[in-house]
């Protein structure tokens, strides 16, 4: 645009707002093997090595035993081929370190309707992606349910985060920044975030008028 005039205009990923699901936390919890009175931390997607898993388990060791006892790892999604081993491996040497930590795997696909549980009975939501520098669609999902973001400070991500109050940017490659967000979030009563404003900004709509127009 600095170049050649207003040609360019940003394309808003477009949210489905309508599918919520009215199950009960409770209900969820049961049916993904949450316990009660855990912080849950939600890793989703296609868990490839963009997701950082290594890092953001290594962020454990920067936590208190005492407030690790308060976590749950939700993890979500299905494996890239090719990534298994660093992934499983990672995720089984934290589960030997930090047995006070409750890790909950569910390697599958997750169509709609799963997504859309998931994310309702997460507390936070982990996306400190490395060499990632677009939007996502979790950042929609996360604002439909206001829950707080865990983001990368690069790119896309980083602006819309902050620009939205969506959660907290941090640097992915440093373990430490990783757990500097998840403390605060740990010691916080009520955690949660006002996503109406990027919803609307981000709706089917908007999307076919920038289309359009």
């Amino acid at each position: 645009n600095k170049r050649f005039g207003h040609r360019f205009e940003h394309l808003p990923d477009p949210i489905e707002v309508g599918q919520i699901t009215a199950t009960s936390v409770e209900e969820l919890k049961k049916k993904y093997d949450i316990e009660e009175n855990k912080r849950v931390f939600l890793i989703y997607g296609h868990l490839s090595s963009r997701k950082n898993v290594p890092n953001i388990l290594a962020a454990l060791k920067r936590i208190s035993a005492k407030e690790r006892q308060g976590i749950c790892i939700l993890i979500c999604g299905e494996p890239e081929k090719g990534y298994e081993s660093t992934l499983f491996t990672s995720i089984n040497e934290a589960e030997k370190k930090y047995p006070e930590v409750s890790f909950v795997k569910h390697f599958r696909f997750f169509n709609p309707a799963d997504t859309n549980e998931v994310f309702k009975i997460s507390d936070i939501v982990l996306v400190p992606y490395i060499n990632f520098f677009s939007s996502s669609n979790i950042l929609g999902l996360a604002a439909k349910y206001s829950k707080p973001l865990i983001a990368s400070n690069l790119g896309v991500m980083e602006g819309l985060v902050n620009q939205y109050k969506l959660g907290i940017t941090v640097s992915p490659h440093r373990p430490e920044s990783i757990a500097g967000a998840m403390n605060m979030y740990l010691n916080q009563i009520l955690v949660t975030i006002d996503g109406k404003q990027y919803l609307e900004d981000h709706s089917a709509e908007v999307f076919c008028q920038k289309l359009l127009f």
